[in-house]
């Protein structure tokens, strides 16, 4: 748990670091981008999630995410629901497996 605050806390201050060095930039093109950041990031948590469920990692990826275990497995299983209906995307047999461990 240390490690993971420091790991975070560095990565806040490298996001701080290169903030201030970059140029202003509009507020709606900040927001675009930011947008866009959230919506790549928040379309691969599924699969580092599935890593960590695989490794073990159950019970530590709330607390990874900042949230309740009920939470992440919550929105794992929504996005499971969600990728199964599109079968050929995805290995759906991995993901039950992972789900009935």
């Amino acid at each position: 748990m240390r490690n993971f605050r420091h790991r975070r806390r560095s990565a806040c201050e490298a996001a701080a670091h290169f903030l201030t060095a970059v140029s202003e930039v509009a507020a709606l093109e900040a927001l675009r981008a930011n947008a866009k950041a959230v919506e790549l990031l928040t379309g691969r948590r599924w699969y580092v999630m599935k890593s960590a469920r695989e490794a073990g990692d159950v019970d530590q990826i709330g607390e990874a995410l900042g949230i309740t275990t009920q939470a992440a497995h919550d929105f794992y299983d929504a996005d499971r629901r969600r990728r199964e209906i599109l079968p050929d995307l995805h290995a759906a047999a991995a993901v039950r497996a992972v789900l009935r461990d």
